[in-house]
């Protein structure tokens, strides 16, 4: 995967057929590693998913 962003601890990454994840950064899963289960359609929308968690910590 190649790596688009890294944001709030995130790393957002895009697959070999075009969509985009976000796993927890090497600092981050050193505490809790965090995967979304679901693909994005754009970075932004990544980036609010991972305001939205950080929101519920």
């Amino acid at each position: 995967m190649k790596i688009l962003a890294y944001y709030r601890n995130f790393e957002i990454k895009e697959s070999r057929k075009g969509k985009i994840f976000a796993y927890s950064d090497r600092d981050l899963s050193e505490y809790e590693e965090v995967k979304f289960t679901h693909s994005f359609e754009t970075i932004s929308e990544a980036k609010d998913a991972i305001d939205a968690y950080w929101r519920s910590k």
